[in-house]
């Protein structure tokens, strides 16, 4: 599954729905990953390391959230209301 288009466009909810807790979870956190954010779940951490574009280089605390773009911040703050408001949240 590719993640690039992650920081072409904004998501909507729309997109969202029928997409189960893991599925929300993964698609959030690869915004993270595809700047090389490491993960404290190992089953995050695991999946990631598996993605032949992921080049882990920031631990969780020290990742600069600078470098997410306006695109990818609405997209992670749209995944993590929607997962809220709808109870799904895996991890």
């Amino acid at each position: 599954m590719g993640y690039g288009w992650l920081s072409q466009r904004r998501i909507t909810e729309a997109e969202l729905d029928g997409r189960n807790a893991l599925s929300l979870d993964l698609l959030r956190n690869a915004v993270f990953a595809r700047h090389g954010r490491r993960f404290v779940n190992s089953t995050l951490q695991d999946y990631f390391n598996s993605q032949p574009w992921y080049t882990p280089r920031y631990n969780p605390e020290q990742f600069p959230a600078r470098l997410l773009t306006p695109i990818e911040r609405h997209n992670v703050d749209t995944i993590l209301r929607y997962q809220e408001r709808t109870g799904q949240r895996y991890f």
